[in-house]
């Protein structure tokens, strides 16, 4: 075996390797989701309906054969663009034919190592599929432009009818090749070299546009006053039949025309013509479609030299096929290079249509570079070590995209990427199915905003979509509901009871502050030090400064609700009281301030804070008298608790300030870390630190007795009627409960706090808890044993809820009244507490009607 075959063996293994280990490990992508559902429909349910938003129907074939054979899953629905990229390193071995040898190596290389190439070799989209059909497209072309046979026309139009029946770009490609081949007949008969319809590039360019031009019917649509998106108008098909039909005519016509008199030893005959648009029928068939920055690689050196010698040799005389070849490969890469960056979406996948040309086109620059090196051993060996430098770094990136970052947003060849914690969901999932009787499936209900990519991990489950919300008896049904943030708050009543849920994130994108970069931005990197290590940052290690990937901004947040066992399927009642006393306190003078902490049944007096302006202020329980603030303040308060002789507790700044019931400072003293008070049966207080994760116990005079270490961050606190304390731990969604006598806590799990609007207020009255849920926009009632009896969701008079951020809770039993601070209305609410506790008058609303 020669050393060229070791040298393709080896590379080819390589390739074949890259291409396909690890091939189900990402998880799907937002549109490998469509392809890879749908494909998936077609394969089950024999179901399939073109959609021109994703692009040609050969994709949704492919992967049906494969899922029919070898089952679904992310691996196969990856197989067939995988065999397509090693398809694309192998077809360059044929290829060397004109490119050379050793060009056709390199560039073989430079193409297993590309990271567009690769990451879109293992990825689900119509790209690589257009790669491959275009060096397909490209054989067929120099075969015939050398034999003139048959078989180059039937690779032409195979190719091109695959490649329309697979992406709209085959036309960008099918305008670059046959323009190149139309100035070139143009060129050689200007010169006298050939008759124009003679020769073999004036062949090559009428096949390309007449077998497209029935193609571009749409393009009449508006010239006959007729609706080119109107498919499903009862004339569709009539007009499509006459407009495309009409362009046929001409093809046909124009065929008949140029090749007239043509004997079959001429190449293109009308009667290989005829036979040629068989594969753009079948495309048609089944549906086919209508009508960043460089690439990494070595052609850019080198290429505009090239290309203005090759234009000086050109200019002389004809040249071979190989010099026509070069031609057209840095033809097609400038070409994609303007057309794909002045044109499109720009999204990270185009960049393989500029990838492959300047891939080629490096070959036959470094194959050339070699060839002149020769014997001049110190320049080879620095262009050598050079290149190695430059491939190996290459390598890296690729390697890095691929098999290592392949699904995190720092990487800007992935877009609309489905996150990892996809995976943990699909397993979850597939645990539960598993328990359930044989022939049952898990019934998962899901929103629009849900829908993708999970639907292709719902794809063995018993899928069902809302588009109008939750109703009750799908609710009752469900063993899984995954929806989005306002869907899931829309469905709390029907699911509290009954479901355990978490946040997970479904899909994020890249951060694309460099689409607005401008030449200031450049400028900086060699000016600003804090810039250019932000680039560094970012090309070596992909971080991007001051944004983690835990609190990624650009990313899509849904619920997942999981059915608790035994659970109860009663909706929670929500009441909706209007409140007896809206208040909207002012702090310091500004106007923007916001109450955030409240305290009441204060000796007569409800207390408010705010840390905006850094004050608390109080207003007699009348609400006649005017708002006052609480004299020795010099931070922001953070938490209010007071008795009801009228003493008052606030945590400001690190301290504990403790005041008499004549408003006057009684006492301050150390006690850093308090987030919460309460206060304690017998005399003293109760503060929470959530930045030790500790309880501690305070005596009258505000010092400390004693901590106790949690195992949580307290966030807030609660006394209850016979001593006992509640804690909020919002990390794990549940209710710690310490009682006199007691020597273990109770814990209840609180169907709330899913997101992060802010610290949850706590407290408790008449037999009763209220918690604020922030994000939820909602306040929970449970019992004294921690039952969740019903929920607060006041509206107004058009039906809008009044709550937008429900922080602060603070009841006054003596008076009837529980006070709800709401910081993103600035508004204090009263309501009446015996409404509260009491069953609601009118039935509870459902997520549905909401």
């Amino acid at each position: 075996m020669s050393r060229w075959r070791w040298l393709w063996g080896a590379l080819l293994l390589a390739v074949a390797v890259s291409r396909l280990a690890g091939l189900g490990d990402r998880t799907v992508s937002h549109d490998e989701s469509l392809h890879a559902y749908f494909s998936h429909q077609l394969a089950v349910h024999g179901t399939y309906r073109h959609d021109p938003m994703m692009h040609g129907p050969l994709l949704f074939h492919l992967d049906a054969a494969v899922f029919t054979l070898l089952g679904a899953n992310d691996a196969t629905a990856r197989l067939v663009p995988a065999l397509a990229g090693i398809g694309v390193v192998l077809l360059l071995l044929p290829l060397g034919r004109w490119l050379g040898r050793e060009a056709a190596l390199a560039a073989a290389a430079l193409v297993a190592l590309s990271p567009s190439l690769l990451f879109y070799s293992r990825y689900l989209r119509n790209d690589i599929y257009i790669a491959l059909l275009c060096l397909v497209w490209l054989l067929g072309s120099w075969r015939y432009l050398e034999r003139r046979d048959g078989a180059g026309i039937a690779l032409v139009a195979g190719a091109l009818g695959l490649a329309l029946a697979t992406k709209e770009v085959a036309f960008l490609f099918g305008l670059t090749a046959g323009l190149f081949f139309a100035a070139l007949a143009l060129l050689r008969a200007w010169r006298g070299d050939e008759p124009l319809r003679q020769g073999a590039a004036g062949d090559l360019a009428l096949l390309l546009a007449t077998l497209v031009l029935p193609w571009l019917a749409a393009l009449l649509y508006p010239l006959l006053g007729w609706d080119p998106v109107a498919y499903d108008a009862p004339e569709a098909a009539w007009r499509a039949l006459r407009s495309a039909g009409g362009l046929a005519l001409v093809a046909v016509v124009t065929a008949a025309l140029w090749l007239r008199g043509r004997q079959r030893a001429a190449g293109l005959t009308f009667a290989r013509w005829s036979v040629a648009p068989l594969p753009l029928l079948l495309a048609a068939a089944g549906g086919g479609s209508l009508p960043r920055p460089p690439p990494r690689g070595g052609a850019a050196a080198g290429g505009g030299a090239i290309l203005r010698r090759r234009w000086r040799r050109r200019a002389g005389g004809e040249g071979d096929l190989s010099e026509l070849l070069l031609d057209f490969l840095l033809w097609w890469f400038v070409a994609s290079a303007l057309l794909y960056s002045a044109a499109g979406e720009r999204m990270p996948w185009l960049l393989v249509h500029i990838a492959l040309p300047a891939s080629l086109v490096g070959g036959w620059t470094v194959a050339r570079w070699a060839e002149r090196c020769a014997g001049r051993r110190w320049r080879r060996a620095l262009g050598a070590a050079l290149l190695a430098l430059a491939l190996l770094a290459t390598a890296g990136q690729a390697g890095r995209l691929a098999f290592l970052d392949y699904d995190l947003p720092t990487e800007l060849l992935v877009y609309a990427h489905g996150t990892p914690e996809l995976r943990t969901v699909e397993r979850e999932l597939t645990a539960r199915a598993s328990r359930l009787p044989p022939g049952e499936r898990l019934l998962v209900a899901h929103d629009g905003v849900a829908s993708w990519p999970l639907l292709w991990y719902l794809r063995d489950h018993d899928a069902r979509y809302l588009p109008d919300g939750l109703e009750p008896e799908l609710a009752a049904a469900a063993d899984v509901v995954v929806l989005g943030p306002e869907g899931s708050r829309a469905a709390w009543p029907l699911l509290a009871r009954g479901f355990d849920a978490r946040p997970f994130r479904s899909v994020w994108w890249p951060l694309e502050g460099y689409r607005t970069a401008g030449l200031s931005e450049v400028k900086s990197l060699w000016t600003d030090p804090a810039a250019r290590r932000a680039a560094l940052s970012y090309l070596l290690r992909r971080r991007v400064p001051g944004v983690e990937l835990a609190d990624w901004p650009l990313r899509q947040d849904l619920r997942l609700h999981l059915r608790r066992l035994g659970s109860s399927e009663t909706p929670v009642p929500l009441h909706s009281p209007p409140p007896v006393a809206i208040l909207t306190p002012v702090f310091a003078g500004d106007p923007g301030s916001a109450a955030e902490a409240v305290a009441a049944g204060c000796g007569g007096r409800l207390v408010a804070s705010e840390s905006r302006a850094g004050q608390a202020a109080a207003i007699a329980t009348s609400l006649a008298a005017a708002w006052w603030p609480l004299p020795a303040l010099t931070a922001a308060p953070v938490a209010l608790a007071c008795r009801a002789d009228g003493r008052l507790a606030v945590a400001a700044g690190g301290e504990l300030l403790l005041y008499g019931a004549d408003g006057a400072l009684a006492t301050r003293g150390a006690a850093p870390g308090l987030g919460a008070l309460a206060p304690a049966a017998g005399g003293g207080w109760w503060g929470a630190d959530a930045t030790a994760w500790r309880l501690c116990r305070f005596d009258e005079a505000g010092n400390r007795q004693g901590c106790r270490q949690l195992p949580f961050p307290p966030e807030a606190l609660a006394t209850g009627a016979d001593g006992e304390l509640w804690l909020a731990d919002r990390n794990h969604r549940r209710l710690v409960r310490f009682a006199p006598g007691e020597a273990d806590e109770r814990t209840v799990p609180v169907a709330a706090w899913e997101g992060e609007a802010g610290r949850p207020g706590l407290a408790a009255a008449s037999g009763h808890l209220f918690v604020s849920d922030p994000a939820g926009r909602r306040l929970l009632i449970l019992s004294a044993a921690g039952e969740l009896l019903g929920a607060l969701d006041p509206r107004d008079a058009e039906g809008e809820p009044l709550f937008f951020r429900p922080v602060g809770v603070a009841v006054d039993p003596d008076r009837d009244r529980l006070w709800v601070a709401d910081p993103g209305v600035r508004r204090l609410y009263g309501f009446s507490l015996a409404a509260l506790v009491s069953p609601p008058a009118e039935p509870s609303r459902t997520g549905s009607e909401r």
